[in-house]
């Protein structure tokens, strides 16, 4: 068919134009539902709009809306319109652009101008890529995160994706949205495709920098499987931006809660009404890092204790990674909860250490270093068969998302949190998701979150299994006590211990470091320990256990840097500060 004349883009069709195909209109929404759920890339972003303050709540989106509202339309009488792209736009926003002109003129026969350069506001056209359009920052409050999405504005439909996959699919799945009326040759965008609550979305509301273009935008850990966070990352940027970034949120509804910096990177932190941001910047890289959440009843930096009256003790417990911190209150930290055989172990110490009167031991907080069962499970056990006999006050992880790993499923991860979830739910503990940067005291001793599996950005974890991957994803927490620093590393190994690595370039310090993946570990890590230069090292596994033909265990083992090895098997219980 070739194209004719004919009125406008996006402008409403008439009452009795709908009437006559609205049966036609409702079997598209219907045959649309599921393909909305398979393209949605996951948590939507949002934003309160270059240099303004926007309401917290979902909006509308935003410009004329149509007559009838139930779909959009694209083309009536099959009329010519444009798809733009930015004058320097990249390869994927290019080859999109010309796949969507090709799409339509295939499937439609509607012949479509493609420009460099977007038009004004008033402009119909259907414009690739996030910053082709100058308002192109005032779109979050409807994005899906993770793939690529179509955002109305006015006369506009922006088409935008993460990644050069997604930017490779976006032109068929917008294709299959739009369907042919059968008179007046009308074509209709159905509204399902780009509604303001897409299936499997949050309003995520990311106020963004000016000036800046986004590298990235992801998924990210969160304290809900149906609740995730999302962030969006900037490369290039030096820190006069950053500090320009930090100012324009201060001038917002924002509030600065907490500022913290770790071997030179900065980490701030904002709420807003509904909303906490995680604004991170890392000088060896350039890259600037938002990410936002939604906000918890209590921000994790405002955890305290109570008086301090005991001694601070650690001990390593169990046949896999549990670590147990008595506080100077008498109340308990875990990092990592070993196998369901640790428990009764676990029980056993903070029973007969109890200074409690209720009968109760007191938790403070349970860190879960990944969704591994040597260090989840035994917190499910413990809520399980011990839940009445505990006062747990706080939950903290953060789970890698299925778009940063090759092998575990999205499904499965989701099942994992809401294991721990669950678990917390039993224990009346409140759940937190840890951001970088973040500090929190609990009596007079200091945690800080050092790395998260948001600092992976977009490095893949592709290894060999499950198992590989998860261990990449771990959450590292160092612990200072009268001026000795612990670090706690999970399973940390390889890709991520890189990553830490050129995040940290001074290396992190501690005096004393659990040994990550029980000593199972790849020459790779060993930088992190040949950096910080521990005089006690903590091993995960017996002594009889570990493989001695392992690079990584040699080294270790000979050390001169290091005072003391203490195993699994020791049960050795370290008043802190702790001198061999």
């Amino acid at each position: 068919m070739s194209a004719v004349p004919a009125s406008s883009f996006l402008k409403g069709g008439s009452a009795g134009a709908f009437l006559r195909h609205a049966a036609f209109i409702a079997l598209i929404l219907l045959l649309c539902m599921p393909l909305i759920c398979g393209c949605t890339g996951g948590g939507p972003a949002g934003s309160e709009g270059s240099g303004s303050t926007a309401p917290e709540q979902t909006e509308a989106p935003a410009g004329p809306m149509p007559e009838d509202d139930t779909d959009y339309i694209i083309s009536e009488g099959g009329s010519p319109f444009r798809v733009a792209v930015r004058e320097k736009a990249n390869a994927d926003e290019k080859t999109c652009a010309e796949s969507i002109v090709a799409g339509l003129k295939k499937e439609f026969g509607i012949e479509v101008e493609l420009v460099s350069g977007a038009g004004e506001d008033s402009v119909p056209e259907i414009v690739v890529g996030l910053y082709a359009w100058a308002r192109a920052n005032d779109i979050y409050d409807n994005a899906a995160v993770g793939g690529w999405t179509v955002c109305r504005r006015g006369a506009k439909l922006l088409v935008f994706a993460g990644d050069r996959a997604s930017y490779a699919s976006a032109p068929n799945q917008l294709i299959r949205y739009v369907a042919r009326m059968s008179e007046g040759d009308t074509v209709r965008l159905s509204k399902m495709f780009y509604g303001t609550e897409p299936v499997g979305n949050i309003s995520l509301r990311i106020p963004l920098p000016e000036g800046l273009c986004a590298t990235y935008i992801q998924h990210a850990g969160g304290s809900d499987a149906s609740k995730r966070a999302a962030s969006v990352n900037y490369a290039g940027v030096n820190e006069a931006a950053y500090d320009a970034y930090l100012a324009r949120l201060a001038s917002s509804s924002y509030v600065k809660g907490f500022e913290n910096s770790i071997d030179g990177n900065r980490y701030a932190f904002f709420t807003g009404a509904t909303r906490l941001l995680s604004v991170d910047y890392f000088p060896s890289l350039r890259l600037m890092r938002i990410v936002s959440e939604q906000l918890p009843s209590k921000p994790v930096w405002e955890l305290s204790g109570g008086e301090r009256k005991y001694p601070v003790r650690m001990i390593l417990i169990g046949r896999s990674s549990a670590f147990i911190v008595t506080l100077a209150d008498g109340r308990y930290l875990l990092y990592d909860t070993g196998y369901n055989t640790a428990p009764q172990m676990i029980m056993d110490y903070m029973t007969s250490n109890n200074v409690f009167t209720d009968g109760k031991v007191h938790i403070a907080a349970v860190i879960i270093s990944h969704p591994h069962d040597d260090h989840m499970n035994g917190l499910l056990d413990l809520a399980d068969n011990y839940s009445g006999s505990i006062v747990c006050e706080t939950v903290m992880y953060n789970i890698v998302s299925s778009d940063r790993q090759s092998d575990v499923s999205d499904t499965t991860l989701s099942k994992h949190q809401t294991s721990i979830n669950n678990a917390a739910k039993k224990l009346g503990a409140s759940v937190y998701c840890l951001r970088a940067g973040q500090r929190f005291v609990l009596s007079g001793t200091e945690f800080e979150v050092l790395f998260t599996p948001d600092e992976l950005g977009d490095y893949y974890l592709s290894g060999d299994s499950t198992w590989t991957d998860l261990n990449n994803s771990s959450v590292l927490v160092s612990m200072t006590e009268s001026g000795q620093t612990t670090l706690f590393t999970g399973d940390c190994r390889g890709g991520e211990a890189n990553m830490v690595a050129s995040m940290f370039p001074r290396g992190l310090k501690a005096d004393m470091m659990e040994v990550a993946h029980h000593g199972y570990n790849v020459a790779d890590t060993l930088r992190l320990y040949t950096d910080a230069r521990p005089y006690v090292l903590f091993w995960p596994v017996s002594k009889a256990e570990v493989d001695v033909s392992r690079y990584f265990v040699q080294e270790l083992m000979a050390a001169s840097y290091v005072k003391k090895h203490i195993w699994q098997e020791d049960l050795l219980e370290v008043t802190l500060p702790y001198n061999p």
